[in-house]
């Protein structure tokens, strides 16, 4: 009997070593899995943390981005209104610039048309200029009752006044010279500029009349220019 309760014994003893050796086996690995699971949820806080972060950070940018492209549209919208305003400045340039190639062209035909009268003008003159020479040169020579020629002599000194008027006007001219005896181109300009020196700018003024300057004989209509 007691060899056999001794076997009996040693059958418990080795099944109780046994469950002990399967409950640490069962403990150590539940410890593993917990560790694992400890490990694993400070991966996904780490994750957690970062995805959070990055999270962060794409609203930052995207708040960056709805700045820029808020700003973006207020430039758009400036360089509308720019060009917009450029649009009418230039409608209003090619308008103006149109209004001046009209005015310049009425000015040129305005022009041509001053220096067209300007030149029948000084035809007329130099052919009265030699007229009125003429019939002063007759008038020596006629009796003082001649009064056709008197008439005549009046009308041509008439006429040649007035186209030498005409001509000093087109020309802005100060006006117009009757010439004495005894007078000279210089002393002409000594009496109008106090400078003989100038007597040139008289004989150009009347180179339509005048082939020389000395070439000017009493009562003679001279322009005087400015």
């Amino acid at each position: 009997m007691v060899s056999g309760d001794m076997e009996t014994g040693g059958r418990t003893r080795w099944a109780y070593w046994a469950l002990i050796a399967v409950l640490a086996a069962a403990a150590a690995a539940l410890g593993y899995a917990y560790s694992e699971k400890d490990r694993e949820a400070e991966r996904l806080a780490a994750a957690q943390r970062a995805l959070a972060q990055e999270l962060q950070a794409a609203r930052a940018g995207a708040s960056a981005l709805e700045t820029e492209v808020t700003s973006l549209q207020q430039k758009n919208a400036e360089l509308v209104a720019e060009t917009a305003k450029l649009a009418r400045g230039l409608s209003e340039t090619e308008r103006k610039a149109s209004a001046a190639a009209e005015a310049r062209a009425e000015l040129s035909r305005e022009l041509q048309a001053k220096e067209q009268t300007l030149e029948q003008a000084k035809a007329r003159s130099a052919e009265l200029n030699k007229d009125y020479e003429s019939l002063l040169q007759d008038k020596s020579r006629l009796a003082a009752s001649d009064a056709a020629h008197r008439a005549e002599l009046e009308r041509t000194r008439r006429a040649f006044e007035e186209v030498q008027g005409v001509i000093a006007k087109l020309t802005g001219a100060r006006g117009i010279y009757t010439v004495q005896h005894a007078d000279s181109l210089s002393s002409i300009a000594a009496f109008f500029y106090r400078d003989g020196h100038r007597w040139p700018d008289v004989f150009e003024a009347n180179s339509h009349l005048i082939d020389h300057p000395d070439l000017i004989y009493p009562e003679q209509v001279l322009i005087v220019p400015h």
